[in-house]
């Protein structure tokens, strides 16, 4: 008999989709866009956002499915023809969610620099012939898997693993192991962002020049650039970075 899942509750995590529906609210309210008028193009959006298409729809979805806005096959979105006081009651209650949100992904950034630039610094000094052969080959595939028009997120997530095992530390890689599950979230983030994909790989190629030298220090400079970076195109960091 297979047991019940009613109790499973769901795993929730920073979703990048409801972050651009809270900004998008924030943008109609702050425009004084009127209840039926329409909204930019996703093609507008996405560029205002910085955000793919995928994400953008998403957004977009999520604002319908609050019954902000109204989307048309065909002929885009409209705000909602409700009224205004109504569309901003529903907005804080996706803006609360979006917070908290946030806040989880910035705390994700955060331990990945004190964790990942460590690595990088213990990759150096320990690696083996074959260890920078697999860095070398991840690097590669994420090149190929972008070129190709995939987000290269496996390819991303290939290149840190090569690199957690080459410090040569099982507890470490254990440890990597149970954060995976949060950093996938900001990995995602990160490689939806335009162009992303392309400086991130530029960035792992700088990570694996220095392992290869075997220069701990320069490792650490570049994951903490590789790390910063992405926190910034994400909105994740703080003034401290």
């Amino acid at each position: 008999m297979v047991p019940e899942t009613e109790k499973l509750q769901r795993i929730k995590r920073p979703q990048l989709a409801d972050l651009a529906a809270s900004r998008i609210g924030d943008w109609i309210c702050a425009s004084g866009l009127r209840p039926g008028q329409k909204l930019p193009s996703e093609q507008q959006l996405m560029s205002s956002l910085g955000l793919g298409r995928s994400v953008v729809r998403e957004s977009l979805a999520t604002l319908n499915a609050l019954g902000v806005v109204v989307t048309r096959q065909g002929r885009g979105a409209f705000v909602a023809k409700i009224p205004t006081p109504l569309i901003q009651h529903r907005l804080r209650r996706l803006k609360r969610d979006t917070e908290d949100a946030t806040q989880r992904l910035h705390w994700v950034w955060e331990i990945r620099e004190i964790f990942e630039v460590a690595i990088a610094d213990m990759a150096a000094r320990r690696r083996t012939d074959t260890d920078v052969d697999n860095l070398e080959k991840a690097v590669a595939d994420m090149r190929s898997a972008v070129e190709q028009g995939m987000w290269g997120t496996e390819q991303d997530a290939r290149f840190h693993n090569h690199l957690t095992l080459a410090a040569k530390n099982p507890l470490l890689v254990q440890v990597a192991e149970d954060l995976s599950s949060l950093i996938a979230a900001s990995r995602q983030d990160s490689l939806s962002r335009p162009n992303r994909r392309v400086t991130a790989n530029e960035e792992h190629a700088a990570i694996l020049e220095a392992v290869r030298k075997g220069d701990a220090r320069a490792a650490r400079r570049q994951m903490r650039k590789h790390l910063v970076t992405g926190k910034r195109l994400t909105g994740s960091a703080s003034r401290e970075d």
